[in-house]
């Protein structure tokens, strides 16, 4: 990956930059380990692209201690606060060195949104139980015939009209637990009792953690969930 600068005119490349440092347009207080996390997570995808990425960070500097108080004055004194405080994606329970490496061939994965296009017709195992699991396995029937829902602890929690929903999708589901899960040379092994289920791709949807601390600290309403409630136009209460 490289950075481009193209004539606006003829839309031609006029220079490539292979190496650039990104700044932050103004201070931030993200700790030194929440960093570092973050680098962990997305070093996977940026390694399958062939990007390195090495953090800079200052040995010498101490924690940073946050008041909640200012934090609050300086939401109240603004006419708009733009929250963008992310989610975490629940993992499989795998050791993390084999998640990491089923993440990066895209045996395993977690947005369907992002790349189902990319298991277009292969076999394609939905983990998870629930209203959630049931429609990430209905978005990606439009990629592919085969999509199984697997549950991560047994028979599926599953109402009569989900599994009527999931007949007439053509979706099959199997109610045992999943035991293990192990990426192979070509594709990812669930272990499911006592056989084997072998899939090209592995989405996973258990859910996620919302990180909405901030934002009910600030007052907005959230749901039972934890997401943050807002209106047709992206606004808190």
């Amino acid at each position: 990956e490289s950075l481009q600068l193209f004539d606006p005119l003829t839309g031609r490349i006029r220079q490539k930059i292979p190496r650039f440092t990104v700044y932050p347009s103004s201070h931030y207080v993200t700790p030194r380990d929440q960093v570092l996390a973050a680098i962990e997570t997305i070093k996977p995808a940026a390694d399958a692209k062939g990007i390195r990425l090495r953090p800079v960070l200052d040995p010498l500097a101490g924690p940073v201690s946050g008041d909640p108080n200012r934090l609050l004055a300086v939401i109240a004194g603004s006419p708009r606060v733009l929250l963008a405080t992310g989610v975490r994606n629940l993992r499989p329970d795998m050791p993390e060195a084999l998640h990491d490496e089923a993440l990066k061939r895209g045996l395993l994965r977690y947005c369907p949104v992002c790349d189902g296009f990319e298991a277009t017709d292969r076999r394609i195992a939905v983990l998870g139980s629930g209203e959630h699991a049931v429609k990430e396995a209905q978005f990606l029937r439009s990629f592919s015939a085969d999509v199984t829902l697997v549950s991560p602890c047994g028979v599926h929690a599953f109402s009569a009209a989900q599994k009527d929903s999931l007949t007439r999708w053509g979706i099959a589901w199997v109610d045992a637990p999943v035991m293990a899960i192990t990426p192979r040379e070509e594709n990812i092994s669930l272990t499911l009792d006592q056989r084997s289920f072998d899939v090209d791709a592995l989405y996973v949807a258990l859910g996620t953690e919302i990180h909405a601390e901030l934002a009910r600290m600030a007052g907005a309403d959230t749901a039972q969930d934890g997401s943050i409630l807002v209106d047709r136009h992206q606004m808190t209460s």
